[in-house]
């Protein structure tokens, strides 16, 4: 595992300091500091992923926690086949610490990992990885402009501090031509470890930082059940966006949670 905040090694190739906008129409949770959001962060996320790595070890000679589900969730959902990602740069945000882009070592020409909680991920088996990960939020990256042909985000995108701020980087390190890969969960309301509710119509906000649609595609957690991301793609069918527009019209969604995924590009120079 090789975890870096501002190193030599990859400054020449990813990392610059940089500036960005401040933005965001999302409904949040409000916090009272920093230091509140990172005990959120502490809390929720690590908390998580103590509790799956203890799981895990008893039944797992390797030091890693298992990664191979990442494989099916990077193409199936996205109707993309393995060899897409071939000599790219793939940059994962939120990633935790399971090794998400595991898959493509051997395939990808790089391959990196930003997590604001990247620095804790050693004691839960992330050392023994390949990719490199990065100490660092969406919002603020320590990455070169237009340097990544792909960024991912799985899972991750309601658990940000600022949904503009994280795409107007998104669209800075995406290099032109490059792919943004959405997973994100929708519910209708914010909580501790969800502090974003980002709404159906998600991808207008997308679209506004620049970011054009390629490919959309909605599910809908079965009634009472969320953060089911799997199980959800894998055992409901999809639904299209003209229903989606239906429920919100008529408010029979107004308590349903379930899942958006998009492949957005950044326009050619």
């Amino acid at each position: 595992m090789r975890i870096v905040a501002l190193v030599a090694l990859l400054q020449a190739a990813f990392l610059t300091a940089t500036e960005v906008p401040s933005s965001s129409g999302v409904r949040h949770v409000d916090w009272k500091s920093k230091a509140d959001l990172l005990k959120r962060k502490e809390d929720c996320e690590m908390g998580y992923w103590k509790m799956k790595h203890a799981q895990e070890s008893a039944n797992r000679r390797s030091p890693s926690m298992e990664n191979a589900h990442y494989r099916r969730l990077f193409t199936q959902p996205f109707r993309l086949a393995t060899s897409f990602f071939r000599d790219k740069k793939v940059l994962d945000v939120g990633c935790g610490p399971r090794g998400s882009l595991e898959f493509l070592t051997g395939v990808a020409r790089a391959t990196v990992c930003a997590d604001p909680l990247a620095l804790n991920y050693s004691t839960l088996g992330a050392w023994s990885h390949s990719m490199v990960y990065v100490s660092a939020g969406i919002e603020s990256l320590p990455l070169a402009s237009n340097s990544f042909d792909v960024v991912s985000s799985i899972n991750n995108f309601d658990h940000v501090e600022d949904a503009g701020r994280g795409l107007a980087e998104v669209y800075r390190v995406l290099r032109p031509g490059g792919v943004f890969m959405l997973a994100v969960e929708i519910h209708p309301k914010p909580t501790k470890c969800e502090p974003l509710s980002l709404g159906w119509d998600f991808e207008r906000t997308i679209g506004a930082a620049g970011l054009q649609p390629h490919l959309t595609r909605f599910w809908l957690n079965p009634k009472g059940v969320s953060h089911s991301l799997a199980n959800t793609m894998w055992n409901e069918e999809s639904v299209g966006r003209g229903l989606i527009d239906q429920m919100v019209r008529d408010g029979s969604i107004a308590d349903r949670t379930g899942w958006f995924v998009g492949i957005f590009n950044k326009s050619r120079l």
